[in-house]
């Protein structure tokens, strides 16, 4: 069953779409990554760049399908390139041993094509080059499967898990607890006390089988939910990491491709929507305006992250492009946002940093105190039921609640509030003294809550089960100086180190946990993106 998996998955995408995954196959055979091609023309036939045990380069050229002699001669002469042309990185020696060359397909190599590269090779191997070896789908299915080792689930639970995960629907929304409850119960077969080897097999198969599981999502280029698996995913990673104190070599690679995965499904997310034009009705108009509101604050939400956290071409044409556009969306689509729920306040927050980026920084001060003003209305004491669902609660869940359409749920959230300290901390990092004046006596209607984390490594679970709910009435009155040392000091908080070195990452993970909502962390959030260039 396992290989039946990989050979649905293999045959759904294209090289591009299976390349970093080949990349933490190899990673996780004990090659050394140095370099993986963004398919320019300055790549000179190599996808892939590897160095392993023994310090001898290997260069990989991937295909996807089945290659025939018309295909096959079609980019012969990439494969020349491969196969003449001596790599060249910082990370090999000035004078580095005689490179080997790859072919991959995800597909079959017809015999024709198997004899044309026979001939090459005599032909290389008398001019000093070669030989060209071949990876077709069989030996990548039994690779992909080793790489898996004992991670991949065998208990009938997890079994179940996963394929009801494998055969979701790929439109649909990621039903984010149970895929966090995979991932994070496929990295629990560690143990304990892992060692450092195993948490980077760990790592490398929760990649994979990730992988596996957003296949539909990446068929339908449902780019939300393939962003949203692939943070749950980096974000069990480090919870590994920083709960087994393993360094960083044994599992910051694995991490790097989930955060590139995450990132560049937000790059699509944002081509896409550049090509909308502005239009960002789906079906029916007359009942797309349910949910036409909360689908623009995610939208504001997320390019407003991916405007704070460029890639490494970031200098380039494209980049700037992007960043045009996304500060044009969010100045005329900020006002068209909807605080379906709390667990919507952080796109609110990650569009009030992507304006301030902008310059604009009145407006951003503007949208923060308005969602405080709208929170201490609609959460306060004498408010009328139910009040803002907590961050816990799914959109659709909170829509059927708000529409009548769950009638028999009667839960009530007035009096308190998970994420206002956070919105308060902002304002008072930001000198509002006189804003927070006005405000102070509808915010002492509103209980904050925080969660205070026994364990550092809990804040990367989707469940902190040991974490304690702490719930104050803010202070009548409240001092300034008072007020500034808890908006700008929060070493108590316990935030793992791991989260904090990696302000997009962390920027990424709020919006997909937003019961992290933490004041801790959105500190570390509004100091990264205020000194970023």
């Amino acid at each position: 069953m396992i290989e039946r998996v990989i050979e649905n998955w293999l045959a759904s995408v294209n090289e591009r779409q299976y390349q970093l995954q080949f990349c933490q196959m190899l990673a996780a055979e004990g090659e050394t990554v140095i370099y993986v091609s963004k398919h320019g023309p300055a790549e000179l036939g190599k996808d892939v760049i590897t160095v392993d045990s023994n310090g001898t380069p290997k260069c990989y050229q991937l295909k996807r399908g089945d290659i025939d002699l018309k295909g096959w001669r079609g980019f012969e002469g990439e494969i020349n390139q491969l196969v003449e042309i001596d790599p060249h990185h910082p990370s090999l020696p000035a004078d580095p041993p005689r490179h080997e060359s790859y072919f991959v397909t995800s597909g079959t190599i017809s015999d024709p094509v198997l004899n044309a590269i026979s001939h090459k090779n005599a032909t290389w191997a008398k001019r000093g080059y070669g030989p060209l070896r071949c990876l077709q789908k069989h030996e990548l299915v039994t690779r992909f499967r080793d790489a898996q080792g004992k991670f991949f689930p065998i208990d009938p639970v997890d079994l179940k898990s996963f394929l009801e995960l494998y055969t979701s629907s790929g439109q649909a929304p990621l039903e984010k607890e149970k895929f966090a409850e995979f991932i994070e119960g496929l990295l629990s077969t560690v143990g304990g006390s892992p060692s450092n080897l195993d948490v980077r097999r760990a790592a490398a198969s929760s990649v994979l089988i990730a992988t596996y599981a957003l296949q539909n999502q990446t068929r339908e280029n449902n780019h939300w939910a393939v962003f949203e698996g692939w943070i749950v995913t980096g974000g069990a990673i480090l919870c590994l990491a920083t709960k087994s104190k393993s360094p960083k070599p044994y599992w910051l690679y694995s991490f790097e491709l989930c955060r590139e995965q995450a990132q560049l499904a937000l790059n699509t997310l944002s081509d896409e929507c550049q090509e909308r034009r502005g239009q960002f009705v789906q079906g029916s108009p007359f009942s797309d305006g349910y949910v036409y509101r909360v689908r623009m604050t995610l939208l504001c939400g997320l390019l407003a992250a991916l405007r704070l956290s460029p890639g490494p071409d970031k200098q380039g044409d494209g980049w700037k492009k992007t960043v045009a556009f996304i500060d044009d969306f969010l100045l005329a689509n900020h006002a068209k946002m909807q605080l379906w729920g709390e667990a919507a306040v952080p796109c609110f927050i990650m569009t009030a940093l992507g304006l301030e980026r902008r310059g604009h920084h009145a407006l951003s001060e503007r949208t923060i105190v308005q969602l405080v003003g709208t929170i201490c209305a609609v959460n306060g004491k004498k408010a009328p039921a139910p009040g803002l669902t907590n961050p816990y609660w799914s959109i659709e869940r909170s829509l059927r609640l708000y529409l009548g359409l769950d009638p028999q749920n009667r839960e009530e959230f007035l009096g308190t509030s998970y994420t206002l300290l956070s919105l308060v901390h902002m304002l008072a990092r930001r000198g509002l003294k006189h804003t927070l004046k006005l405000l102070w006596a509808d915010l002492t209607t509103v209980d904050c809550a925080t969660l205070i984390f026994r364990d550092s490594f809990e804040w990367l679970a989707w469940k902190a089960r040991t974490a304690v709910l702490d719930t104050r009435a803010p202070n009548q009155p409240e001092h300034w100086n008072a007020l500034i040392e808890a908006a700008t000091s929060q070493a108590s908080a316990n935030l793992p180190e791991n989260l904090t070195a990696y302000g997009s990452f962390a920027a990424f993970f709020l919006l997909v946990y937003p019961q992290r909502c933490h004041p801790a962390l959105v500190k570390t959030i509004d100091d990264w993106s205020r000194s970023a260039d």
